[in-house]
């Protein structure tokens, strides 16, 4: 699932549809894949075709991941709470 989403997102070998790319990688990620996650993230953070950017959406995802043990998600959580803007600011999980 994983591999064949970021696939179907770009439209690389198969049909582009975005929609259904994002519904694998979070099928993936509801059982477990951090990478998944990080995956989500990362689209939901910028947008892709069809896909708005969602920040919110996208901490949730990059949170998930930390939470299952990605370093490179904790990093970035951490950075990005301690470096909000002042409303989005989230110390405990900057520090944690």
């Amino acid at each position: 699932m994983r591999a064949l989403a970021p696939m179907i997102i770009a439209g690389r070998g198969v049909k582009q549809d975005p929609v259904q790319g994002v519904a694998l990688l979070t099928h993936a990620a509801e059982r477990g894949s951090a990478e998944a996650e990080k995956e989500l993230f990362d689209i939901y953070l910028k947008g892709a075709s069809r896909i708005l950017a969602n920040k919110p959406e996208a901490m949730k995802w990059l949170a998930m991941s930390a939470r299952h043990g990605d370093v490179d998600a904790m990093n970035n959580l951490g950075h990005m709470s301690m470096n909000a803007a002042m409303a989005d600011r989230n110390l405990v999980d900057g520090y944690c």
